[in-house]
């Protein structure tokens, strides 16, 4: 019997109860938004998940047909709201109580939470978060046995999964999912956190990695382990084809943008641009907390309609305001394309504490503050995260400023325009994103740090959109595809590689122009196949498969199961 779920036809497979152990919410990251999707395909199979996370808004989630919070103890749960589900499965979300305090792999400002990092955290600091988590666990996995369990990132998931099931007295498949901020930003910097890791690796049954660089990274960190590679599969992560779709039409892009407006314009738009502020007004200490992190710009909104659609340029960032992300990267690299292709726009959506570093950039900049600017991008910077590690990419910018010709040029590009041509949009949904990527010319991710898959690349091919992705990591494997794919479209563009050295600034300004400038000399029907061949690329991508990879593991985890016990 065949059952049909969107356009993909698949073998029904016997309903069967998942549990889904994420430690925390339900969008905004990668992680977040691949569990989200997850198990929003397993209800479309008709299946029953169990999801352990702290989501703050379930109720914004439709496949989420419950919703519970924990006692003090962990040991009972209240229900806050049971629904329907138009979903042929259901799922059921539990949050458990942590006593308010959060750890993360990278600090940020979550309402709600004492934030703390697992590098920073003593033994028995992680012990009482793995002990809260357990007993939740235990609470419902007592009279609710799962037939499997997927945990996600390798601390602490895997550690409290494990030590529940012994305490319950049975052993079901459990498998793993490795994504990377985990392993960069806890489990390198922290010996403690590092032996967790290898309690993990011992406990799961199987270590799912959402890229071959994820992949490679975590076993060559643990090569001591034995037979480690036994347990490594390679499932990658997945895009909602259904939902990120290509422009049909040029003329489709403004009432796309008409409802990114009207998201703007009714969701907390009360934060002041920092450019409209005398720059000794701002905030020096560039690590900031608070809510007003994730707002848009109350000119957001005003300055989006003011642009001409017909005849600008869009470029887009979308993700978390992160130093490893480069955003700086790109903002540096602004002013020179700017001098080229005057009429640009950027569109910085996302949410996190690095923004206010961002925002004095673009102030200083838009200013005229040009010694103000240089010290910002200069090897002396002490005062945010990072600093050291990011120089060597603003060294020949900073060499280059000595020039008179290139500084005037630089800076008058930017002076009374980049504030005008930079827009904070703050956090935005996915139901919203997923108009706005369409509209971009270009999606730009610039990242510093070493990525386990790059979702954003993928979801902007959907789009039918040509990511300008640094190369290295995870972001390489999906590069190789698309520039393969499409060498033959941009043959006469004199693209160039953005390789972690000292020319990426000035190679990422090249390339946006190289971009920009042959999209203005190309027709409508050009531009149609571009964005068809995009989207044909990100169809090897689906949520569908991924999660039909995980049963088909499942299958065969159960088989070899089996065969143990007949030898047995």
């Amino acid at each position: 019997m065949n059952i049909t779920i969107g356009t993909n036809v698949m073998r029904r497979r016997d309903i069967i109860r998942i549990v889904v152990v994420h430690g925390y919410f339900l969008q905004g990251t990668g992680s977040n938004l691949f569990v989200s999707n997850l198990c929003r395909e397993l209800c479309l199979m008709g299946h029953e998940v169990l999801l352990f996370s702290q989501e703050n808004h379930p109720d914004k989630l439709d496949f989420i047909t419950g919703f519970f919070e924990f006692s003090s103890d962990n040991c009972h749960i209240s229900t806050r709201f049971e629904r329907e589900s138009a979903y042929p499965g259901k799922c059921l979300c539990f949050r458990p109580n942590l006593g308010g305090i959060l750890p993360v792999y990278v600090y940020d400002n979550y309402k709600g939470y004492q934030v703390k990092i697992f590098a920073e955290l003593s033994k028995s600091e992680i012990e009482e978060y793995i002990e809260k988590n357990q007993a939740a666990l235990c609470t419902i996995l007592a009279t609710q046995k799962p037939d499997l369990i997927l945990s996600n990132h390798i601390v602490m998931q895997p550690i409290y999964v494990d030590r529940a099931q012994s305490a319950l007295g049975y052993k079901v498949p459990h498998f793993n999912t490795v994504h990377g901020s985990c392993l960069n930003f806890a489990v390198r910097k922290s010996e403690i956190v590092k032996e967790y890791a290898e309690e993990a690796i011992a406990a799961v049954d199987r270590l799912v990695f959402v890229s071959q660089f994820s992949y490679k990274e975590l076993i060559d960190f643990f090569e001591d382990i034995p037979n480690i590679n036994r347990k490594a599969k390679v499932i990658p992560a997945g895009v909602d084809i259904g939902k990120f779709q290509p422009l049909v039409s040029d003329e489709e892009k403004i009432k796309r943008m008409n409802l990114v407006v009207d998201y703007l314009q009714k969701n907390g738009v009360v934060r002041q641009p920092a450019c409209d502020h005398p720059l000794s007004d701002m905030q020096t200490n560039f690590k900031q907390d608070g809510r007003d992190m994730w707002l848009p710009d109350a000119s957001a909104a005003k300055s989006i309609q003011a642009i001409d659609w017909n005849h600008s340029n869009l470029v887009l960032y979308y993700g978390k305001y992160l130093w490893t992300k480069g955003i700086h990267i790109l903002l540096a690299a602004l002013p020179i394309v700017l001098n080229r292709c005057t009429d640009t726009y950027c569109l910085v959506v996302g949410f996190g504490e690095f923004r206010t570093y961002l925002e004095c950039m673009v102030t200083t900049l838009h200013q005229g503050q040009e010694e103000k600017f240089r010290d910002m991008i200069g090897g002396n910077r002490t005062n945010y995260p990072g600093a050291s590690d990011d120089a060597i990419y603003f060294q020949l910018l900073h060499q280059k400023l000595d020039d008179p010709i290139f500084a005037r040029d630089y800076f008058s590009a930017a002076k009374g325009k980049i504030g005008q041509k930079v827009i904070f949009t703050g956090f935005m949904p996915h139901e919203y994103l997923r108009e706005l990527i369409p509209c971009a010319d270009i999606t730009v991710a610039t990242s510093i740090f070493p990525e386990a898959f790059g979702m954003v690349g993928v979801e902007a091919l959907a789009s039918g959109v040509i990511p300008i992705q640094t190369n290295h990591s995870g972001f390489s494997e999906l590069i190789a595809k698309y520039s393969l794919a499409m060498q033959g479209i941009f043959q006469d563009c004199t693209l160039k590689p953005l390789y972690l050295d000292e020319n990426l600034i000035f190679n990422l300004a090249h390339n946006m122009h190289e971009f920009l400038n042959y999209y203005e000399q190309i027709d409508s029907q050009k531009r149609y196949e571009i964005r068809e061949c995009a989207r044909k690329i990100a169809l090897e991508y689906s949520w569908v498969s991924m999660t039909n990879q995980y049963l088909t593991l499942l299958e065969d985890e159960v088989k070899i199961s089996s065969n143990k016990e007949e030898m047995i």
